[in-house]
């Protein structure tokens, strides 16, 4: 496309976006930030003990070594597919922690495109998209705080204020280079506003056992573009269950206990399994599976790996290999464990 078509294009599907999007868009899957986490595919709440916990389970913080700040990023895609689109997902994530407090910031960006042919599978949802593009940027700082109430027990909360970017273009897709579709939707006009929101959790460790649960979103924010089309950020809650048979080695189940509505109009409800475990002092590798829980499809595998390169120094990669019509992509971070 050249760039006047291409703005033509963005023109045309901006004024027509109020009359052809009339439903509430939702946006934001929890597998959108955490190297070690996407490298245990998503199954981590029960497992979070390094900064990003602010993100996946606040309360986590609590069995957390005495103090770390990290710094990292990640760029996932899914598509192209005929019947659910293309999105692209990337984040950004800073953040130092320590066992009774933390503080984060992190940058969500979210870019959908959205194919005439999703409206036409009998399984989606009637508040599906019309077909166009779509692009939700969050801005999150957040303060973790939490509160022991037994040994090995603690909840925990992050509250946050996000400031976020809507924009959205209606139109005729065609099915094709899905990737100049999301570059297009990245260069949409938003509409920008800020609103509080707040995360809640708990953990419990015991000897060989660790549970996990934590709620998302319990404000869920709602960012509208210039043409009044609504993205909220909805109520997500998550229960995780981990074993550790022995020293290093982690074994995590998470669940979804709450659907969430894909930009296509489908309700999806996530099972993640993962696994971490040392080689050797300096090295951790872990790997995991997710899926979905109603159809039991759309496998979704991921591995990572930490190196050590000083005693107090990790850095963390991960691949999440699921394919073009699933998540895929890659991650990489730093932290520093004092």
């Amino acid at each position: 496309m050249t760039n006047r078509s291409s703005r033509a294009q963005l023109v045309v599907f901006s004024l027509a976006a109020a009359v052809l999007i009339s439903a509430p868009l939702h946006a934001q899957p929890m597998e959108s930030l955490g190297t070690r986490a996407l490298g245990m595919a998503g199954a981590f709440v029960a497992v979070a003990d390094d900064p990003t916990a602010i993100y996946w389970n606040p309360a986590a913080l609590a069995i957390a070594p005495f103090g770390a700040f990290a710094v990292e990023g990640q760029d996932l895609e899914r598509g192209p597919d005929l019947l659910t689109g293309a999105d692209r997902r990337r984040s950004f994530f800073i953040g130092v922690a320590v066992p009774s407090i933390g503080f984060g910031y992190y940058r969500l960006t979210m870019q959908s495109v959205v194919p005439d042919a999703a409206q036409h599978d009998g399984r989606n949802d009637p508040r599906a998209p019309s077909p166009g593009l779509l692009s939700l940027v969050t801005d999150n700082v957040g303060l973790t705080l939490l509160q022991s109430l037994a040994d090995g027990i603690a909840v925990g909360g992050t509250l946050k204020y996000v400031r976020g970017t809507a924009a959205a273009a209606s139109g005729p897709i065609d099915p094709g280079d899905e990737n100049a579709w999301l570059d297009q939707a990245a260069r949409l006009e938003g509409h920008t506003r800020g609103a509080f929101d707040l995360d809640l959790s708990a953990i419990a460790k015991f000897k060989m056992l660790r549970l996990g649960v934590v709620a998302q979103h319990l404000v869920e924010p709602t960012f509208a573009t210039p043409e009044g089309v609504e993205m909220t950020l909805e109520r997500q809650v998550r229960l995780g269950v981990a074993v550790q048979p022995k020293a290093g080695l982690l074994i995590d189940v998470d669940i979804d206990l709450t659907r969430r509505l894909t930009v296509s109009g489908e309700e999806r409800r996530t099972i993640a399994l993962g696994a971490e475990s040392p080689v050797g002092k300096r090295v951790m590798v872990r790997g995991g599976l997710r899926f979905d829980a109603e159809e039991l499809g759309d496998l979704v595998p991921a591995a990572g790996l930490s190196l050590g390169l000083s005693k107090r120094f990790w850095t963390d990669i991960q691949m999440t290999f699921g394919g073009s019509q699933n998540d895929h992509g890659w991650g990489i971070g730093g932290r520093f464990v004092m």
